[in-house]
């Protein structure tokens, strides 16, 4: 059976996604929530979508899942759960996508979410 991943939105970390995890590891799912958020030095600045899933892939694997995963993507984490399954399609079991859209951004939304990222890394929650 294929782990299931998590993605939280941003500006969130795993635990705004708990209540999922617990009722699907109650159910008997191996479930992975990793940080896509966490501070780390290798990662690229800005970070990239195809960085981050690569990110998901290596914590499946640290906790024992080589085979396929099936994603949970909300808003950044759908973005993140996109260039999972475009990078490596056939390590992708399953794909379910909430309040997160394929296009990309114009510039004026572009801008607006780096305002308010801006805003967060500032002032905090």
């Amino acid at each position: 059976m294929a782990a299931i991943a998590l993605l939280h939105p941003f500006p969130f970390g795993p635990p705004i996604m708990a209540p999922q995890a617990e009722a699907l590891r109650a159910a008997g799912h191996q479930v992975i929530v990793p940080d896509l958020l966490a501070a780390d030095t290798h990662r690229p600045q800005p970070p990239d979508l195809s960085f981050l899933a690569q990110e998901v892939f290596a914590a499946a694997e640290a906790a024992g899942q080589t085979g396929q995963v099936a994603v949970v993507g909300l808003s950044l984490g759908g973005y993140v759960a996109m260039a999972m399954l475009a990078d490596a399609p056939h390590r992708v079991a399953g794909l379910a996508l909430m309040d997160t859209k394929a296009g990309a951004d114009d510039a004026g939304a572009a801008a607006g979410r780096e305002a308010y990222a801006a805003r967060v890394v500032a002032e905090g929650m």
